[in-house]
């Protein structure tokens, strides 16, 4: 009886311990033509050193919208995106800016931009969507750099097409845009209740057919109505693509990299970036996609988000994240980068060079795992990585986006 129970218990060990010893050599196996074309197409730097953009330089020049798809709460990306804000700048002319935040918001850090009121800059993070970002000292850090490259005589301005987050910052703005407004917010009032008598004042407002106000009113009632926030970031896109009349200029965006997606998910998920191109045919050919792929590496969490087990003591959380654990999140393709790669680096990819073997498979944009806890996004049938996006920044041991604790 002991014998039958030791010889069930090693397999019981035994037998997933060479399922993955298999699956690991068969990704192995499959990854050398991925390395090979990898190793030609990849421009990599220790994390201390800066970036050279060259290897992006000629796919930029080709496109019109470039955007970035950063996972939020990890230092890197964040550096990431003021250094290339001041290349696109200098190198493309780019001057518009498209920030994951609503209109409001993105109307008050332009005015940050110019007067460096930090005050103003807390009261537009307050509410911001990305909520790694609103107490955080990396995060605040960024858009400094930012004022102060304004500052420096490098104009640009934010365009914000995220759905309404900040009730109190809408009516602030209406006040800025017409003196007369003066609706006093009762603190005590739901959002919702708030809204109802912005909307109501609006749609009698002697200026509601300006942009201004008819985004706002827009805005307000989709935020009402519980309206689905890919279809609001592409309506709100397109509108502010028109009014500013952008389809001359070179455009930035830097999104969370759910946003930033050119093909659908097998879940059906369609991204802003798809969106744009299937409601306005001018972006067909002229979106680049750049997304972020964080390896041994930490991400700020608020601890009260996680399970206790996984809680660090205090408010927030410091989570290592790796995307080469089958049981959690696996991402096809990881380890051919963590070969060719070493500790404490970035890398910019390319993912759709001369012979690329990524416009004929979903290595790097497919994942799985075993454990129901964990991301997992699956790339549907039919679609290949170039489809979904292009360049790939490969960092490995970031550290998370410093909190502010207060």
């Amino acid at each position: 009886m002991k014998k039958i129970l030791v010889s069930t218990l090693a397999i019981i060990l035994i037998v997933p311990l060479l399922g993955l010893m298999g699956f690991k050599a068969l990704e192995n196996l499959k990854g050398s033509h991925f390395k090979n074309y990898l190793q030609k197409h990849m421009e990599t730097f220790e994390l201390q050193q800066a970036y050279d953009f060259n290897i992006l330089r000629r796919d930029i020049e080709k496109n019109s919208l470039i955007l970035v798809g950063e996972i939020h709460g990890f230092h890197e990306p964040i550096q990431f995106d003021v250094k290339f804000l001041e290349y696109l700048y200098d190198e493309h002319g780019v001057r518009d800016y498209f920030v994951e935040m609503d209109y409001s918001q993105a109307y008050f850090l332009n005015k940050f931009n110019r007067t460096g009121n930090l005050d103003l800059l807390d009261s537009i993070l307050n509410n911001w969507v990305v909520v790694a970002g609103r107490k955080n000292e990396d995060y605040r850090n960024k858009w400094i750099a930012m004022k102060d490259l304004f500052q420096e005589g490098k104009e640009f301005k934010f365009h914000g097409n995220n759905n309404l987050m900040d009730v109190n910052l809408l009516n602030r703005h209406l006040h800025e845009l017409d003196s007369s407004w003066n609706l006093t917010l009762n603190a005590n009032s739901s959002d919702s209740l708030q809204l109802i008598r912005i909307i109501s004042e609006l749609e009698n407002h002697t200026r509601v057919d300006e942009f201004d106000f008819q985004h706002l009113l827009a805005n307000a009632n989709y935020r009402l109505e519980g309206k689905y926030r890919e279809e609001i970031l592409t309506q709100n896109f397109l509108e502010l693509y028109d009014e500013n009349c952008l389809k001359e200029s070179k455009v930035y965006g830097y999104y969370g990299l759910g946003h930033t997606l050119q093909a659908p998910l097998k879940d059906g998920y369609k991204a802003m970036a798809l969106r744009l191109k299937e409601n306005d045919s001018w972006f067909k050919d002229k979106v680049l996609s750049i997304n972020f792929v964080l390896q041994e590496s930490n991400m700020v969490v608020k601890s009260e988000t996680l399970p206790g087990f996984m809680q660090d003591e205090g408010p927030y959380t410091r989570l290592n994240v790796e995307y080469d654990d089958i049981l959690t999140s696996y991402l096809f393709g990881v380890n051919d980068l963590i070969e060719l790669t070493s500790p404490e680096s970035k890398s910019i990819v390319r993912l759709d060079g001369y012979r690329t073997p990524y416009n004929e498979s979903t290595r790097l944009s497919n994942m799985t795992k075993i454990l129901p806890i964990g991301a997992a996004l699956k790339a549907e049938e039919g679609y290949s990585t170039t489809d979904y996006y292009q360049y790939l920044i490969f960092v490995r041991n970031s550290d998370w986006a410093k909190p502010i604790i207060e």
